[in-house]
């Protein structure tokens, strides 16, 4: 992983200077040219300037009491006692401070100009108690974070962060030297192959926005008998050597930086950040990956709620075609040509620093045009006809419904609360979401788990009786519902052996999904036969035989029998309708219904269902509501 993320930071002309790292600098201290204090100004953007980032070896000053030059946190710069929480950071922090002065006033000695007026305010700062009390007065009212954001010093216009007259004293100071050749040594890099010299100090930090303060994300380890020097570096999470020289390490963190800071290619739900061989117009994995942004409900439809499930309708129709468009638009050509080529995506799933590590796993990689493909993929695989209700015309109207964001999954799965889980914050299933991740973009099957979960989670859908004490049942929407059926659909075309379309396919050979479109059947002649005579009941014959319908189909239909009888001796119309749907169905199943069904089978049953059902609102050129039309078939 470290050599494709070093790669792509090459690529990207991210490889740091030696000696300097990007920062975002949160304020300066303004001074005039003389050193007198003026006011502290907060930046009110956030780009990040390049500042120096190596430390100097100064006598008495061990690495723990070090400071940067120049710019470093609050707390550092303006140490005192009266902004320190507690003793130790009293002990951890007077060192600090004095390391800085040091650093400023040897610079000064040096004849730097742009120096001298921080050295006359430090020494002020120091000496002046009541002086000292209104910086600390000031500094408090601002939004600055004393011990983690970085501050820096502006003399007249001019940020000091940003001027050159220091360079060569901090390059000398800091035993930077512009022609170190890291191409001598006695260890080969894994990451770009050369012969290299080891590094000897302490291994680069990732430090700044989601790492904080700072987080470690090598593992050393020595080498050779006797041999002091930090030679190797270890992935943590991984057993293999990596060994690098400081410039490669340094440029791994400034890819790492770009990734999971600048452009934030990282998504908390399923622990995962990615990353591209070149910069990208359009970053599918992002759209198809993040959270989607729920709509609110007017007030219009709080009241009503056909109309509100119209409105949630149209919008997720509205999301399919985007996508849909936006992948035929590849395969047309219309996207930047980088993706029609053979540079590479990469995702890894990451662990951020709750234990003061980064912990780095399951990377996989393939081009852009593969992604492309298993996108397209996943989009035809999960594509199922629904419905949705047109409140102006009073009718059901059809459309294509696709899984567009892998969040969806989750959301319908993770039905632990009303909505789904608190702040988007999904523990659960942390082995089988990276399953979920490479079945999206490298087009191998979904979880198993999650195919279990999505058969037991329909059957609560349509069994429900809102009598009885199922939580879990009751928070299951319209909307979850159809993702499951998606889920499921994806995962027997993936299985082998099963033939799902995205509508009804009367001639299935799956003996669950003929299995789920008779008992769908049952279920549409109990509802016309309770309308012709005015009739009602408190719950469906599907609601109530679903779950034993699907597991045990022999059983459940011999008792469906009887209800079958009543209620086609009750209807005034279209009884051989019905007769010949029976028939039709019964001759795909065969002389016995199965006296159980396997766990795939029972998906198949509730694709059949569903599909089925769904057969009953379609009112198209193509295919007519078969029952108020009167046609031959249902």
């Amino acid at each position: 992983m470290y050599k494709s993320i070093y790669e792509m930071a090459v690529n990207l002309g991210l490889e740091p200077t030696p000696g300097f790292r990007k920062k975002l600098v949160k304020a300066h201290i303004v001074l005039d040219e003389s050193g007198n204090y003026q006011r502290i100004s907060e930046s009110e953007r956030d780009d990040k300037t390049l500042c120096p980032d190596k430390p100097f070896q100064l006598k008495g000053f061990t690495g723990n009491s070090s400071a940067q030059f120049l710019a470093d946190y609050p707390i550092t710069v303006l140490f005192s006692e009266v902004i320190a929480k507690n003793d130790q950071e009293i002990k951890k922090f007077t060192p600090k401070h004095q390391n800085f002065v040091n650093q400023v006033q040897l610079a000064c000695d040096e004849g730097i100009e742009i120096i001298k007026p921080i050295s006359v305010f430090l020494n002020n700062y120091d000496s002046d108690e009541k002086f000292r009390n209104e910086i600390i007065r000031e500094i408090s009212i601002t939004s600055l974070k004393l011990s983690s954001d970085i501050i820096s010093f502006r003399i007249g216009t001019k940020n000091v962060e940003t001027d050159t007259s220091w360079l060569d004293y901090y390059k000398r100071m800091a035993g930077l030297v512009e022609d170190n050749d890291e191409t001598s040594g006695k260890y080969f890099s894994s990451v770009t192959g050369k012969d290299i010299a080891p590094i000897t100090g302490k291994f680069p930090m990732w430090r700044g926005g989601k790492a904080g303060s700072g987080v470690p994300i090598f593992a050393s380890s020595m080498r050779g008998p006797g041999d002091s020097q930090l030679a190797a570096t270890k992935s943590y999470g991984s057993l293999i050597d990596c060994p690098m020289s400081e410039n490669e390490a340094n440029t791994i963190v400034s890819g790492l930086d770009y990734v999971l800071n600048e452009v934030d290619q990282y998504d908390p739900d399923f622990g995962i950040f990615w990353w591209y061989d070149s910069k990208v117009e359009e970053d599918i994995i992002r759209r198809t990956v993040s959270k989607w942004q729920k709509i609110e409900a007017k007030k219009k439809a709080a009241k009503d709620p056909k109309i509100k499930a119209h409105e949630r309708a149209l919008e997720d129709r509205k999301k399919s075609e985007d996508f849909r468009e936006l992948l035929e638009a590849a395969e047309k050509g219309f996207i930047p040509k980088t993706f029609k080529s053979d540079y590479k995506y990469h995702i890894a799933s990451v662990s951020f620093p709750s234990k003061g590590r980064m912990f780095f796993e399951n990377e996989y990689s393939d081009t852009y045009e593969s992604l492309y493909q298993n996108l397209n993929k996943w989009y035809t695989d999960s594509a199922i006809e629904t419905s949705y209700y047109d409140g102006e015309k009073k009718e059901y109207k059809s459309y294509d419904k696709l899984i567009k964001n892998v969040f969806e999954i989750m959301y319908a799965l993770k039905l632990n609360s009303k909505d789904g889980g608190k702040d988007g914050k999904y523990n659960m299933y942390h082995k089988e979401k990276a399953e979920l991740i490479k079945a999206v973009y490298a087009g191998t099957q979904i979880p198993n788990l999650f195919f279990k979960t999505a058969v037991d989670q329909y059957t609560r859908f349509v069994g429900f009786n809102s009598d009885s004490d199922d939580t879990m049942g009751r928070h299951i929407s319209e909307e979850n519902a159809a993702c499951i059926l998606e889920l499921e659909k994806i995962f027997l075309l993936r299985n082998g052996g099963y033939e799902m379309g995205k509508e009804l396919t009367p001639d299935n050979s799956s003996i669950g999904y003929q299995c789920g479109r008779w008992l769908a059947v049952i279920d549409k002649l109990q509802d016309e036969s309770l309308k012709q005579s005015g009739k009602k009941v408190n719950r469906t014959l599907s609601s109530r035989f679903y779950k034993q319908a699907k597991k045990s189909p022999a059983k459940a239909f011999s008792l469906l029998d009887d209800y079958i009888k009543v209620y086609e001796d009750r209807l005034t119309n279209y009884k051989s309708v019905y007769e010949k749907k029976f028939g039709e169905i019964s001759e795909k199943i065969g002389t016995y219904f199965p006296e159980r069904l396997s766990v795939k089978e029972q998906g198949a049953f509730d694709l059949g269902f569903a599909q089925q059902k769904q057969s009953f609102y379609k009112k198209n050129e193509e295919t007519s509501n078969e029952i108020e039309e009167k046609t031959e078939e249902i």
